[in-house]
């Protein structure tokens, strides 16, 4: 079966009758010098009356039709296919990772024991509950010395797996605006339906973010966020060469403002230093927030306006071909007049 989208376009079929209705066709008599009354009937007696009724026929009818099935194609038909349910989460999740650039500290655990970039087993571990959780609406933001919504929350799997991977230190600078970073990724869910979470990941404090921690406090009271915060790396301060100024500064993570931001918004703080312990947090958030199924049953509609689009322009055709034939000179009546 099929139904028809923009059913009060309809109203235009019968405005070819109208016209015709209401203006009278326009017939020039002046340019003759001499008019002979009978001249038709002359003309009609070399043609065949029934031949010249179906050319007329066709072209009308042509014209006709070919109007009708403009209409239905600009009214937007649509085949209706097979009904098929879709099941997708419920869930609004966002990653805040850190880029500064102390995240290229390779002090993290791989799974072989090799020390490798924190950033690389950020991403690496982030991959891995993504894919697990394909069917949520997952978004990305990234921070450093100032924050930007990367990927907006999407259902696109794939272009989030791309945007992810392609991360590199020193996108957005050096430092760590933490603050700005968190406001970014509440924005991005605090209006969407179903359950709002915010997976941060940061090794370091506040440096350089325009917003303060109460108005953080505020906002993830606010918007009914759940926040899961992840420090990378050791507790212990660390020496660190920032790579703009080759000058050693002191990295520590501030585990009591992130333990804070967790705890009021209903999520939980953890630490992790290495690959396996990463993927422990993950996995544990995971079965925390179960995988809530929304099913949606949806119809395979199709387009099928280019068909009556085409039909509209084989008709428009045969009507020309019809006219053609129809205004060619008969040998007879050229014959007569000429007499």
């Amino acid at each position: 079966m099929f139904y028809i989208e923009n059913t009060y376009l309809l109203i235009l079929l019968p405005l070819p009758f109208l016209i015709r209705m209401l203006i009278k066709p326009y017939r020039d008599i002046k340019g003759y010098s001499l008019r002979i009354p009978f001249f038709k009937f002359i003309q009609l007696q070399n043609q065949n009356k029934r031949d010249i009724a179906y050319k007329y026929g066709i072209s009308y009818f042509s014209y006709l039709f070919a109007w009708f099935s403009l209409v239905i194609a600009i009214a937007s038909p649509k085949y209706v296919g097979s009904l098929y349910r879709y099941e997708r989460n419920s869930h609004n999740i966002v990653f805040a990772l850190d880029i500064s650039g102390s995240m290229a500290i390779p002090d993290f655990l791989s799974a072989n024991g090799n020390r490798i970039k924190r950033i690389d087993g950020v991403k690496e571990v982030s991959l891995s509950l993504m894919e697990k959780r394909k069917n949520d609406n997952m978004g990305l933001v990234v921070f450093s010395d100032f924050a930007s919504l990367y990927v907006a929350p999407t259902y696109d799997y794939t272009a989030l797996e791309i945007m992810t991977s392609e991360l590199q230190i020193g996108f957005a600078g050096y430092q760590t605006a933490l603050y700005d970073g968190i406001a970014t990724a509440v924005n991005s869910i605090k209006n969407l339906e179903g359950d709002k979470i915010i997976i941060l990941i940061s090794d370091g404090n506040d440096s350089s973010s325009k917003l303060k921690l109460s108005d953080i406090k505020t906002l993830i009271k606010q918007s009914y966020v759940k926040v899961y915060s992840i420090a990378i790396g050791s507790s212990n301060p660390l020496d660190f060469v920032k790579e703009e100024h080759k000058e050693a500064i002191k990295i520590k993570i501030d585990e009591e403002i992130l333990r804070d931001i967790s705890e009021i918004s209903g999520g939980k703080y953890y630490n992790a230093e290495s690959i396996e312990q990463l993927n422990e947090i993950y996995n544990e958030i995971n079965s925390l927030e179960d995988k809530n199924q929304q099913e949606l049953n949806l119809n395979s509609d199709i387009d099928i306006s280019y068909i009556f689009i085409a039909l509209s322009m084989l008709l428009i055709f045969i009507s020309c071909i019809s006219i053609i034939i129809r205004n060619k000179p008969n040998k007879t009546a050229v014959e007569v007049h000429d007499e």
